[in-house]
């Protein structure tokens, strides 16, 4: 496996060149884009922390990655409270952060028009 390529130069970044044993936390990691990333990851022998708010999905994604023989931990996470993003921060410490989670399950739910959030839905 090659270095990953970085379009940045002189940015103080870093490429990892071996991801293996590598933590990554990936917000919105139970599907769409944040599982496709996980999955990515874990074939390259990344230990995943998928955080995600929605207990069922983050379940699932755990299970199957789980089967593939990905190490993957899920932890139960809103981004959009501090206290459950603390609780994340205390698992450890990690290689990488990717920020997957979007919010938008919140403001779907939302009845009220008058919050921010209603102004955005998809």
């Amino acid at each position: 496996m090659g270095a990953a390529l970085l379009p940045v130069r002189n940015s103080g970044v870093i490429p990892m060149l071996d991801f293996n044993n590598k933590v990554a936390v990936i917000t919105g990691g139970a599907s769409g884009v944040g599982k496709a990333i996980a999955e990515r990851l874990g074939r390259e022998g990344v230990r995943l922390v998928l955080a995600d708010m929605e207990r069922g999905a983050l379940e699932t994604a755990v299970a199957e990655l789980g089967a593939r023989g990905f190490d993957v931990f899920g932890q139960l996470t809103d981004v959009t409270r501090y206290e459950s993003v603390e609780k994340l921060a205390d698992l450890g410490p990690v290689d990488t952060t990717i920020p997957s989670a979007t919010g938008r399950n919140r403001c779907a739910r939302s009845r009220n028009r008058k919050k921010p959030c209603a102004r955005w839905r998809i």
